[in-house]
């Protein structure tokens, strides 16, 4: 089952979308680096990779990876290119907490 994101009250409430679109992209942004945390979970085991050339299991996975993290990469710039175009103060947007 996926977690989703309920967005706040106030961005529900508020007669304006930009709150609740900004929040609605930052739940895409944890979503994609949710899929991709797991994966490179998964490929640790593989570092340094076989040979390209050799089809297996452990390659998929790190292909799979590369495709991940190349959308999540793609939606952090989305995310960043909505968010310097919004009228509402970034800060009112949750933060997304740095992995320690």
């Amino acid at each position: 089952m996926t977690k989703r994101h309920l967005p706040s009250i106030q961005a529900l409430m508020d007669s304006d979308d930009e709150l609740l679109d900004a929040e609605l992209k930052v739940q895409e942004v944890r979503e994609q680096l949710a899929i991709a945390r797991s994966l490179l979970d998964a490929v640790d085991d593989i570092v340094p990779a076989p040979a390209p050339e050799r089809s297996s299991p452990k390659n998929e996975q790190a292909e799979l990876a590369v495709e991940e993290l190349a959308r999540l990469g793609c939606k952090i710039v989305e995310l960043a290119t909505y968010l310097s175009r919004a009228q509402a103060p970034i800060s009112t947007v949750s933060v997304v907490s740095r992995a320690s």
